[in-house]
Parts: C-alpha cells; structure tokens; sequence
C-alpha cells in the first residue's frame, strides 16, 4: 500500500501519508527513495571545442517545494570559477536584466 492512515479517535481527525516509493514524487519522509528524490542530473552534450562564456541557464519545475543541496558541474579542463544566481519563475525574459537575479 502507497498510504498510510492515523485517526484520533478523540478528535476525529485523520491523516493520511503518502508513501509511494517510484511514483515520481517526493512525499515527506521518502527522502531515501532515490528514485522519486534524487539525486537527479541535467545532462548537457558533450562537447570539446565549444565553450559558455555568458554562462548556463535554465528552469527547474518542482510540482511541490524543493530544496536543492548541491549543484556540480564538470569541466573540460582547468579550473573555473562558477557563480550561481537564482531568479523567480522563467530567466527567458530576464537573461540580460542583472536585476533580476540573485547572487546565492
């Protein structure tokens, strides 16, 4: 079973839990299930002459609240220093606006 149910019986108010384990979402208390929490990884082509001098950008879509821990890029060669910004819903109508980003 995918749920879990607890009543109390003095006040009459049940909870129920989902627990589903493979279903695409990651409920409360599942965070061992890597398969509905993580870790996930955005896989972009490989490529050994190109380069992103104005950086990477893209639009993560949570059906529920999120929290993202880590973030690891690969690099072809060398280091790099790397800089994230965040933004409110979509960058694609504020890719040239620096005001609209916030340094984390």
């Amino acid at each position: 079973s995918c749920s879990s149910d607890m009543c109390q019986p003095e006040t009459g108010q049940c909870i129920n839990t989902m627990l589903c384990c493979g279903n695409g979402i990651c409920e409360a208390g599942e965070s061992d299930c890597r398969a509905d929490c993580g870790p996930f990884t955005i896989h972009a082509p490989e490529c050994v002459t190109c380069t992103t001098p104005f950086g990477i950008m893209f639009d993560v879509t949570a059906k529920k609240n999120i929290v993202i821990e880590e973030i690891a890029f690969r690099h072809y060669k060398g280091d790099s220093a790397v800089t994230i910004y965040t933004t409110t819903g979509t960058h694609y109508d504020k890719s040239e606006n620096p005001e609209g980003w916030t340094k984390i």
